[in-house]
């Protein structure tokens, strides 16, 4: 177990703990989002009313609820979570699921009920359409927030690649890419209890947070930056301006004129199909407004090489990654 020591780890990002800390208490400052004109998420997507909070019951506004973290659910999609409804609550009954991660004493026994979260993934008779890791973790990190980790474009920035927790692979199952995850997230929430004691106090308020939440707090403003920079620090960009400009809060809304850019920069025929055509695998690959399906299939273990995609679509795709 690591020493708290005036930083955290966030996979392969550091980041200081005062900024972690003012980070956290801008993001849950219920009052100031309530009437903000770019609010964060909190407490919109944590505390939205589902109908219940029964942990292993999905109601259709639970299916909804990635909208709240700017990841809409496409009508298509809905249905289609609708189909898998049954399998992913049996999954989500599992009762390792209701302890914090911290509390899980053995990696291997959090392993069957993790990929049994994100197997109907890997199924094509199953996987809902446009749907992969990073809408799936929003619908059931609600369910189970001590336990179930959050996914996005940042998340994997943090945690996965060259100096990451978890490597690259091509060919890794959706499931078991999950799995790896959650592990590297256990290990720095069980190394690091001081600094998410601090984080806890930062957050305040009546709504208890999960760690696993802060934790996704400090992954999305981080960017994936290797080390972030403290209070009062600056960084040369070798072009004469030291200031580092704050991360686009991609949480609170459309940027303007985004979805003029969009067109220009992913507009190849490929991307501008509502569906592209399947692979030898028999995926389709959906277009949608949001970025989340091109990151699980660009930034993940898919990374388009498991279907015949075509160019332009691949191309495409990663210039609008770049834009975004």
């Amino acid at each position: 177990m690591t020493r708290h020591t005036g930083e955290i780890r966030v996979g392969r990002v550091v980041v200081p703990v005062e900024r972690a800390s003012a980070w956290v208490r801008d993001y849950t400052n219920a009052a100031a989002n309530a009437v903000s004109e770019h609010p964060y998420a909190f407490p919109a997507y944590d505390c939205f009313d589902g109908d219940t909070r029964e942990p292993g019951r999905l109601t259709d506004g639970d299916l909804l609820a990635p909208g709240l973290l700017n990841v809409p659910v496409k009508i298509r999609s809905f249905y289609g979570l609708q189909r898998v409804r049954a399998r992913l609550e049996e999954a989500l009954r599992n009762p390792i699921l209701g302890k914090p991660l911290a509390d899980v004493r053995h990696p291997a026994d959090l392993r069957p009920a993790v990929r049994a979260l994100y197997e109907v993934l890997d199924d094509p008779t199953t996987r809902p359409w446009g749907v992969g890791a990073t809408t799936l973790s929003k619908v059931l990190h609600r369910k189970r927030p001590h336990s179930v980790v959050l996914h996005d474009r940042w998340v994997h920035a943090c945690y996965v690649g060259d100096g990451a927790p978890v490597p690259h692979a091509r060919d890794r199952t959706q499931a078991d890419y999950m799995v790896l995850l959650t592990e590297a997230i256990r290990d720095d929430i069980t190394s690091q209890p001081e600094a998410f004691g601090v984080l806890r106090a930062a957050a305040g308020g009546q709504v208890r947070l999960s760690d696993v939440r802060l934790l996704d707090i400090l992954a999305w403003n981080s960017k994936g930056d290797d080390r972030v920079l403290g209070p009062g620090e600056s960084r040369s960009d070798g072009e004469g301006s030291t200031a580092r400009p704050p991360p686009r809060d991609s949480r609170r809304g459309p940027r303007p004129g985004l979805r003029h850019r969009r067109r220009e920069t992913a507009g190849s025929r490929g991307v501008e199909q509502a569906v592209l055509p399947a692979g030898e695998s028999g995926h389709e690959w959906p277009w949608q407004t949001s970025t989340s399906f091109l990151e699980d299939v660009l930034e993940t273990h898919y990374r388009c090489d498991r279907c015949v995609c075509p160019p332009s679509f691949r191309a495409g795709a990663i210039l609008f990654l770049a834009h975004e």
